[in-house]
């Protein structure tokens, strides 16, 4: 019998990209969707294909049973907006959600694991598949950020790995030695958006195509939690996302090397450069 995967589909591509490399390597993929979240196209890839509201936890163990799935990979998010307004737990999900203490991202994920566990349903990372989608180390972009953002950066990753301590959130950004937005409830893209509106300073810069080298304008830095399992959650950013830095002001990116998807990393990198968007992957702030 051909080896089987399950699949439970967050928001994004990437759960298509997994899909089809998986599909490469000659396994069969059997996913879960979230309404309101996943792209309905991943159902054409697959081999089966059902869909959830958030928190179904014992559908999502019944489909995988029913096809035989003994391993499966948890991908693409789910916004927290969506888990407090649209969660419709069953059964299993409201006995979960009951033993918890504390309900932050990384004990709500690992919880969930433990469940699939239980089940004779081990989760692997989605990095097993998806290695060129990492962030690598060092430049990716073709300009390398300036001194000046460099600066900022370092600040936005000491940030980062306090309020990702604190499961707050992920993202920070920084202009000229202050931090402007952090990322909590509202999301990555959000907390960029916000920060583009509280500086000014992007009115007339974004009116031309690129960026000079010498320009330093918003730094945003996303990186993982300290002690983040790879296997439930891992930051991704994409072409959506580098469309909202440009509209934001941002002139510069950092991303934690080996920590952090990069949604289709060819066209990330073109789209990038075509916008003078400084781009780095680092392993820790320099």
């Amino acid at each position: 019998m051909t080896e089987r995967l399950g699949l439970i589909a967050g928001n994004g591509a990437l759960p298509e990209s997994l899909a089809i490399e998986a599909k490469k390597l000659g396994l069969e993929v059997f996913a879960v969707g979230h309404q309101g979240e996943t792209l309905p196209s991943l159902a054409s890839i697959v081999s089966a294909y059902t869909s959830v509201q958030v928190g179904q936890l014992g559908r999502i163990i019944k489909f995988f049973k029913h096809h035989k799935v003994t391993q499966a990979v948890m991908l693409g998010g789910i916004t927290k907006a969506t888990r407090l307004l649209s969660l419709r737990p069953d059964w299993r999900g409201v006995k979960l959600l009951a033993r918890l203490k504390f309900r932050g991202d990384d004990a709500l994920l690992r919880a969930i694991a433990d469940e699939f566990q239980k089940e004779g349903i081990t989760i692997v990372s989605a990095a097993e598949y998806l290695k060129s989608c990492l962030a690598p180390a060092g430049l990716i972009s073709a300009r390398p950020l300036s001194e000046a953002e460099k600066m900022d950066a370092v600040l936005g990753w000491n940030v980062a790995k306090q309020i990702g301590q604190l499961e707050i959130g992920q993202t920070v950004v920084t202009c000229k030695g202050v931090v402007i937005a952090v990322e909590a409830i509202e999301g990555t893209d959000a907390a960029i958006r916000r920060a583009g509106e509280l500086t000014s300073q992007n009115s007339d810069r974004h009116k031309s195509q690129a960026w000079s080298a010498t320009n330093s304008g918003l730094v945003v830095v996303k990186t993982s939690k300290p002690g983040q399992d790879m296997r439930l959650d891992i930051p991704t950013v994409g072409i959506a996302t580098l469309n909202i830095l440009k509209q934001a002001g941002v002139s510069a990116l950092v991303l934690e090397a080996e920590h952090c998807f990069i949604q289709d990393p060819i066209t990330f990198k073109q789209m990038a450069d075509a916008m003078g968007i400084a781009v780095e992957g680092w392993c820790k702030a320099c």
